[in-house]
């Protein structure tokens, strides 16, 4: 499936796959942890699955303050005491997904899916 918005649901036939294989519950990763990722967890939550949050296997990266200036070098933007870097990401996101709309896992937490 081709996504063309933030979640994975809202431009793709997602809801309409699952929901013809009777799957009830989702995991969710990918990259960006705070955007695509979290936005599909709350839709999915908001849609009836039941949704697990695979932290370390999202991806984000260091979000400048909305006042920085454009076009500034990656080692500046890091250095700024204002940008807000991928672990804080990452912990807010937990803590605003955390018990009202994921489940939050990590990969050594899932079951192994058998393969064949």
């Amino acid at each position: 499936m081709t996504k063309t918005s933030r979640n994975a649901f809202t431009t793709t036939g997602l809801q309409q796959f699952l929901t013809g294989r009777g799957v009830t519950e989702v995991a969710v990763c990918g990259i960006q942890t705070e955007q695509c990722c979290e936005t599909t967890a709350r839709l999915a939550a908001d849609l009836g699955y039941r949704v697990t949050f695979v932290t370390d296997a999202t991806a984000t990266f260091p979000i400048e303050h909305r006042d920085a200036p454009p076009g500034r070098p990656l080692a500046e933007i890091l250095a700024d005491p204002a940008t807000l870097p991928t672990d804080q990401i990452i912990a807010r996101t937990e803590y605003a997904l955390a018990g009202r709309f994921a489940a939050i896992a990590s990969l050594d937490d899932l079951a192994p899916v058998p393969v064949g």
